[in-house]
C-alpha cells in the first residue's frame, strides 16, 4: 500500500510540472507485477515522456504513449 500511494504521489508530481495549458491524460497508472505502468494522452505530438529523470517512451503523433517503469522507492520515517 505504502508503494502504491509513493507511485500515485509521483504521478501527480510530475504532472504538477507541467502548465495546465499543457497538461497531460493520465488513462492508467497502476502496479503490473512489480512495476508501474501508466498509459495516458494528450502530450505534445512526439513528445520524449520521461519518468524519475530518464527518458522512457516518446507520445504518438496523436499525443498517446505508455510506458512501464520502476516503482519509486518511498522510505517511511517515523
Amino acid at each position: 500500500m505504502r508503494t502504491f500511494l509513493g507511485f500515485v504521489v509521483a504521478i501527480f508530481s510530475a504532472i504538477g510540472l507541467v502548465s495546465l495549458a499543457e497538461a497531460i491524460n493520465i488513462d492508467v497508472a497502476e502496479v503490473q507485477k512489480g512495476a508501474a505502468y501508466v498509459d495516458g494522452g494528450k502530450a505534445a505530438p512526439n513528445a520524449t515522456i520521461t519518468w524519475e529523470g530518464a527518458n522512457v517512451t516518446k507520445a504518438n503523433r496523436n499525443g498517446g504513449f505508455s510506458f512501464f517503469g520502476v516503482v519509486p522507492r518511498i522510505v517511511w520515517e517515523h
